[in-house]
């Protein structure tokens, strides 16, 4: 941490909670601003280049086409998976500040934008038990089929959409680079809260 940094953490009511929490919610920022940038690279990839999307009638050049796309989605989804988690990081890191002694004005923040953490740890939660979703598992249960006119229902298992949108079973959550600068956004303000409760409980920040 920088001079800046130490002061305000060691302003805090618990100084090695705090220290521990503002440096991982920072870490893990720029981690979620790697990954995203990762997820774009990977998904890129899975397009086919002008040669190689020229129609075909070789099914066996089909087939390969095929399975090199199948690979890659693949890599989408891992990088997805990181980024989801650095984004319950970062909301596990805002929790733990938030329930610092000074902390008013940055747990009421950090309530208020609840649900917008939620749906990137039910993404996450949803990767990490993929297995109990799947057919004859205990939770196959909460797998919603997606409906659409003309089409028969399916299974959504997990996929990403031209906008960079992480879908799975009825839901989705945004991975595109608009959500990291949300992401930024969150976190800036709720740190600019915690230096309010640390000037009104006369600590210096």
């Amino acid at each position: 941490m920088n001079d800046e940094a130490d002061i305000l953490v060691y302003s805090s009511s618990n100084p090695a909670a705090a220290s521990f929490a503002y440096e991982r919610l920072l870490r893990y920022t720029d981690a979620a601003d790697l990954q995203q940038k990762r997820i774009t690279q990977a998904k890129q990839l899975i397009q086919p280049s002008p040669s190689e999307s020229a129609d075909t009638d070789d099914p066996e050049l089909m087939m390969a086409r095929f399975r090199q796309a199948q690979k890659q989605y693949e890599k989408v989804l891992v990088e997805i998976h990181f980024y989801l988690i650095s984004w319950v990081t970062c909301q596990n890191m805002m929790k733990m500040l938030s329930e610092l002694e000074e902390s008013q004005a940055a747990c009421a923040y950090y309530k208020e934008k609840g649900s917008v953490f939620a749906r990137y740890r039910n993404a996450r939660h949803f990767l990490e038990h993929f297995d109990e979703r799947l057919p004859g598992q205990k939770n196959v249960r909460i797998m919603n089929t997606i409906t659409a006119p003309g089409a028969a229902p399916r299974t959504n298992y997990g996929g990403i959409t031209r906008d960079m949108q992480f879908t799975y079973s009825d839901s989705s959550c945004d991975v595109s680079a608009e959500s990291v600068h949300h992401l930024k956004q969150l976190v800036s303000e709720f740190l600019s809260r915690w230096r309010e409760d640390l000037n009104r409980e006369g600590r210096p920040s």
